[in-house]
């Protein structure tokens, strides 16, 4: 069991994990967006200033936020994963 944010612009993200943290002791994590949907074309709009690099950055604010499960959503993309492979600690299994 965990709790994710998931969909939501990366700064969100952060105050959502903030606010989860203090009210459970379940792991918590997140899977932010790195654009905004358009609704009206019923598409999704890259945010070209949500670079994988700027994403990761991102990331580690969630990790101090005490998320241990971390990933993307809608605009995300390979890059933006791999990016966050390399500014991340390593995975521990137990």
């Amino acid at each position: 069991d965990a709790i994710l944010v998931n969909c939501t612009p990366p700064e969100v993200a952060t105050a959502c994990l903030d606010e989860i943290a203090r009210a459970t002791h379940l792991p918590i994590g997140c899977s932010p967006n790195a654009g905004t949907p358009d609704f009206e074309r019923g598409a999704w709009t890259f945010d070209p200033a949500m670079t994988p690099g700027r994403f990761a950055e991102a990331a580690q604010s969630w990790v101090r936020s005490g998320a241990q499960i971390v990933g993307g959503c809608c605009g995300t993309g390979p890059d933006h994963i791999r990016a966050l492979r390399a500014a991340l600690p390593p995975v521990l299994v137990e």
